[in-house]
């Protein structure tokens, strides 16, 4: 569990002892928002899933162009032999 950052402890320590202060304090909903914030550890991890899942859908777009250009080109030799073989009869 994440701590609260020191500066914000400070800005709430001033607040309490300056009457003139005029940075407002963190609300008690942002207080608990940071500390259920996930840790540096998670968040890295976060960040790999996410390279990972940019990968592997960067490889199956290229996987998938590369099918269809070798599918095509399969087609068009298989196409022009057959054209060659039914000219060649009738």
């Amino acid at each position: 569990m994440a701590r609260v950052p020191w500066w914000i402890r400070f800005r709430e320590w001033l607040a309490d002892r300056s009457s003139a202060f005029q940075y407002p304090v963190m609300r008690p909903d942002e207080v608990v928002r940071w500390e259920q914030r996930p840790s540096f550890g998670q968040r890295l991890v976060a960040f790999a899933r996410w390279i990972e899942e940019g990968i592997l859908l960067f490889t199956t777009l290229i996987w998938g162009i590369l099918g269809v250009v070798v599918g095509l080109g399969v087609a068009a030799v298989v196409g022009t032999i057959a054209w060659a073989i039914l000219s060649s009869i009738f």
